[in-house]
């Protein structure tokens, strides 16, 4: 008779599993949030001069320098903790092998450790789309009132934190964002400066990147099309030049002055006048990127005389080429269609006849 009933138990002790996750997990309050408030009031993104994002070992900070935002390493508070454990048990084991009025010398606090990193070009817009999420970043019924729920829901010390600055240092705010809710389309939150945890209906997930990597600004060219005077590709197969005529068109300029196809030009400078690294790469010399006799050379001249030139060098475990402004140090890895159409011959922009 037992064995008839114990599917039953089964599904009464999964129901059971259900409503003690519901009733630890679910808002205080089940009101839709209409009555949602800022978290932040008053936060200006035109005041914010420092962010800073870290959770666990992974950190950045991020900088406004002359209007241009620039981001770094960040020495996060648990690798702080770290270094600062590994000094004390030097401090201890150089004391144990000294005299003791060396030992206590030896006691005093070690220096401060310094933020990692070189400062690199952020990308701009991504930064500001970060401070226009925190400036409108909406709370309504609380998840949980009660400290005890901070390790749980993910929003203390081993939660995500955004520390947001402006003048002198000032704080203006600090999140900490938890994990996602119990529906994975909502995400915990909580302002340090609040016992309360909060339930909002949006994913936070990947809003909020501590790799440096995901800031840096992958900008290779941003060239205008409508002010480009020439181009010139030095390739093994010998390349080709193109200049703008008086009449505003371009001409190959071989012994045919072939006139090319207008169409096929905005098109094939859609590709690669304006593009983005797939990576920026760290850890590899232009010469074994192939960079220092590289396979291709792009110089694009525009109409007040700048110029920008782009070398190409051997392919990367990617796939895709090296590649390096030679105007810049980055060596960064071109995406293929980029390279790609940079192959392009006179032939395949000229228009077909007949």
């Amino acid at each position: 008779m037992w064995k008839r009933f114990r599917p039953y138990g089964y599904l009464l002790g999964a129901i059971a599993l259900a409503g003690i996750v519901f009733a630890l997990e679910r808002p205080e309050s089940p009101r839709v949030a209409t009555e949602a408030t800022v978290l932040f009031p008053g936060l200006l993104p035109d005041a914010v001069e420092t962010i800073e994002i870290e959770q666990l070992l992974d950190g950045v900070r991020l900088e406004r320098r002359a209007s241009v935002w620039e981001v770094k390493t960040l020495q996060t508070d648990l690798q702080k903790e770290v270094i600062h454990a590994e000094h004390a048990a030097a401090d201890k084991k150089e004391a144990a092998e000294r005299s003791t009025a060396d030992a206590q010398d030896a006691q005093a606090s070690p220096e401060s450790a310094t933020e990692a990193g070189p400062f690199f070009r952020a990308e701009g817009d991504r930064v500001e789309r970060l401070l226009t999420l925190l400036q409108t970043l909406q709370v309504g019924a609380a998840a949980s009132r009660s400290a005890d729920a901070h390790n749980t829901l993910q929003v203390g010390a081993v939660g995500l934190q955004v520390r947001v600055y402006g003048a002198m240092g000032k704080v203006l705010a600090h999140l900490y964002v938890g994990k996602q809710g119990p529906d994975y389309f909502s995400t915990y939150i909580r302002r340090s400066d609040d016992i309360t945890s909060y339930l909002i209906r949006e994913t936070l997930a990947g809003r909020f990147p501590t790799q440096l990597d995901a800031w840096r600004d992958k900008e290779v060219w941003a060239l205008d099309a409508d002010q480009v005077a020439s181009i010139r590709i030095d390739r093994k197969d010998g390349g080709l030049v193109l200049e703008r005529d008086p009449s505003d068109h371009f001409v190959a300029t071989d012994a045919k002055a072939t006139s090319l196809d207008d169409e096929r030009l905005r098109g094939w400078f859609a590709r690669w006048l304006q593009f983005d690294a797939l990576e920026i790469v760290q850890g590899v010399s232009a010469e074994q990127a192939g960079l220092e006799k590289p396979a291709m050379t792009v110089t694009v001249t525009m109409k007040d005389g700048e110029m920008h030139t782009l070398l190409l060098g051997s392919e990367s475990p990617r796939g895709a080429l090296y590649g390096k402004r030679l105007e810049g140090n980055e060596l960064v890895i071109i995406p293929q269609d980029v390279a790609q159409a940079l192959r392009s011959d006179v032939e395949s922009l000229t228009k077909d006849e007949g």
